[in-house]
């Protein structure tokens, strides 16, 4: 054994020396790349910050011009709506005289038309009316005055009267902007009119005027603004020589260090030959991912050698391109000197620390015998050594690490008889209460009636239920007997708990019901009443249980039903959707010794169906989706339309709400219970009585 950890020491120091060789070499080539990737990075994130500072500048400039134009259109309109107020009122007044009786309505007219032609303002701007048929009954331009401008159209092609029209008739009044020639112009300019509704004669009175000037002052503004930037860009650098600049969509570049305000478009790459200006453009569709060329240097021009990263940004508002160029070597230069540095510290480390891992061997390769014996002969005495060998462990003194290892095996040796007795403990107790609520899910199962069973030979009805507990045993129940040869009594309920609590309580309730109904015959309230006295006796858990109960008259269709706090069951009518079912009020069983419970009456007719459920279908939870809800059960119930069979809608519900959950855990018991009433039972009957007279 000695022998053995000899070469041990041996072969650990080789490997650690190839190891620390391997590391510094890896260390060397990783650092060269991680270091000048982040030179680069730290280029490319200056570049890129001083971007975003240029677009929020100029996001910021272009906001202040939208706010000028803003302003300046509504000085325009509000002098619009001043001169059309003059207008009105000037109209009003001729009006006024015709109301007097001083002139005739054509004279009033005549004399209002006229006064609006003659009116002049600004520059050259004036008035117009249309009447109801779209004719310029006044206008400064006599080509148009008397003209239909039911035709009219603007630029884009718009009819400019109906358009007005429309407008007065939601509004009264209103704007329109269009292109239109001045009255002595040749080229259409953008006008902006303001007209409103003259009820009195039924008039639309309007007045505009030209606004292009707003567009001669943003273009003037947007001119300083470039100013701004070019001296801005002159005097940033990133790196060395690396620079910012900018061209518009048509390629025209508006600044840059050697090509400002030249044509763009004449570019070519030097490698691809394409044109750069195209490849600028398109590398601002993914302006975080740096465009990469080559290309020259402001002070190597011609020279095209120079790796370059180039970052573009399109200012949409402008239609301006902002492009960044940085180059790849002047990035690199300061991990020239970091890796250098790197590399002698590196080449004294890896000496120093073969030295003291040759040190460290000697000390440590001891102890690890001792524990490789002991572990050798723990295994070949199937982990049981005497108390003296378990105590050889606490001896070890050094190094600290092999000490701690060595008392911690000591304890786990201790732990491991204790935890090998335990196991076998734990298993025979845990397959014991695994089998016993298995059995008792196979007896709670079993106390569920058969719909078979108990409808054999019965065609008055079609009763189909199910019940999925959320654990091995649950608290919900349902059942379904007869109670004499008409009268069906179905029942489901939920207690208050879940498992085997809830199980036990729920066969208490079950029973209790059954046996109430027997006595009580066809009152479901009475029912109600009974068993909620037995099920208050001995109730020191204070349990409840929520209870819908029904009696079916098979023959005539009248259910009476009474209500102990369950959830409204629905019923499908013969005509209209499903719907919540109105309960008489009542407190669940179990908790007053007093309570009573009304009965209520409900006929039903054929092809009628009554859907009863507890709450674990309407709060079955998603983890996103939240509840199941009732909208949902009620939308799923509207897409099976009439169920022809009990049995399909119950499984449509469990179907449905198992693929809300999506595989979640259960949370909650699930019964649902389903009537429908064929209406046939009378005729059945009717058959049976002859047969066995027969």
């Amino acid at each position: 054994m000695i022998g053995l950890f000899s070469r041990l020491r041996v072969i650990i120091a080789l490997m650690v020396i190839a190891a620390l060789g391997i590391t510094a070499a890896a260390f060397m080539i990783f650092t060269e790349r991680e270091v000048t990737g982040s030179m680069l990075n730290r280029g490319d994130t200056e570049a890129r910050n001083i971007m975003r500072v240029v677009m929020l500048n100029l996001t910021d400039h272009e906001a202040d011009l939208e706010f000028f134009r803003q302003y300046a259109r509504g000085r325009y309109e509000q002098h619009l709506r001043d001169l059309i107020s003059v207008i009105v009122s000037q109209v009003d007044f001729f009006h006024d005289l015709c109301r007097k009786g001083a002139l005739t309505e054509d004279q009033a007219r005549r004399a209002a038309l006229e006064a609006v032609q003659n009116a002049r303002y600004g520059n050259n701007d004036y008035f117009f009316i249309y009447d109801r048929n779209s004719v310029a009954i006044s206008h400064a331009d006599p080509r148009i005055r008397g003209q239909d401008m039911s035709g009219a159209r603007d630029v884009k092609g718009r009819p400019v009267a109906r358009t007005m029209w429309n407008i007065v008739e939601k509004h009264r009044d209103g704007f329109l902007t269009l292109w239109w020639t001045r009255l002595e112009g040749q080229k259409p300019v953008p006008k902006l009119l303001y007209f409103c509704h003259y009820p009195e004669w039924d008039w639309l009175i309007g007045t505009g005027v030209y606004i292009d000037d707003i567009d001669r002052d943003v273009a003037r503004k947007k001119t300083e603004i470039l100013d701004v930037l070019t001296r801005t860009f002159h005097r940033v650098r990133v790196a060395e020589t690396g620079y910012f600049s900018l061209f518009d969509g048509a390629g025209k570049i508006l600044i840059h260090p050697s090509l400002e305000s030249t044509d763009g478009s004449m570019l070519k790459d030097p490698v691809t030959g394409q044109n750069k200006i195209q490849e600028l453009i398109a590398a601002s569709s993914t302006p975080d991912v740096p465009l990469k060329y080559i290309w020259d240097k402001p002070d190597d021009p011609g020279n095209y050698q120079y790796t370059k990263f180039s970052h573009v940004e399109h200012f949409a508002p402008f239609n301006w391109y902002v492009s960044s160029s940085v180059y790849q070597d002047e990035m690199e230069k300061p991990a020239e000197k970091i890796i250098k540095r790197q590399a002698i510290f590196i080449g004294i480390v890896v000496v120093f620390s073969i030295v003291v891992v040759h040190l460290l061997l000697s000390r440590v390769t001891k102890p690890v015998a001792r524990l490789t014996s002991h572990a050798a002969l723990l295994q070949e005495n199937d982990f049981a050594l005497p108390e003296d060998r378990r105590q050889e462990l606490l001896r070890i003194r050094f190094p600290g690490e092999i000490s701690h290892l060595a008392r911690t095996f000591w304890n786990m040796e201790k732990r491991l008889d204790e935890y090998l007795k335990n196991l076998q403990e734990t298993t025979a107790a845990r397959e014991k209460i695994e089998s016993e609520l298995r059995i008792a899910r196979d007896i709670q199962m079993s106390m569920l009636p058969d719909h078979n069973t108990v409808l054999a030979g019965r065609t008055g009805v079609d009763l189909f239920a199910a019940l999925e507990p959320a654990r091995e045993v649950g608290g919900d129940l349902y059942d379904f007997f007869f109670i004499d040869e008409d009268h069906l009594c179905f029942i489901v309920g939920d207690v208050s708990d879940k498992g085997v609590p809830a199980a036990l309580f729920m066969a208490r309730g079950k029973a209790l019901l059954r046996s109430a109904a027997q006595h009580q015959k066809t009152n479901p309230g009475f029912i109600l009443e009974a068993a909620n006295v037995e099920l208050t006796e001995g109730n020191e858990m204070l349990m409840f249980i929520t209870v819908f109960l029904g009696i079916l008259n098979i023959r005539t269709g009248e259910m009476l039903f009474s209500n102990a706090a369950h959830v409204p069951p629905l019923i499908l009518k013969e005509h209209g959707p499903w719907q919540p079912l109105e309960l008489p009020m009542g407190k669940p069983l179990g908790i007053a010794r007093g309570s009573a419970y009304e009965t209520v009456r409900l006929q039903l007719q054929p092809e009628e169906v009554l859907l009863v459920f507890t709450d674990g279908v309407t709060e079955a939870e998603h983890q996103q989706k939240g509840f199941f809800g009732d909208e949902r059960l009620l939308s799923l119930l509207g897409t099976l339309g009439h169920p022809t069979t009990a049995s399909h809608c119950v499984e449509a519900v469990f179907r449905e709400v198992k693929k809300f959950s999506e595989g979640a855990p259960q949370t909650d018991d699930i019964a649902v219970l389903c009537i429908r009433y064929t209406g046939t039972e009378t005729k059945s009957r009717a058959s049976r009585n002859s047969l066995s007279h027969g």
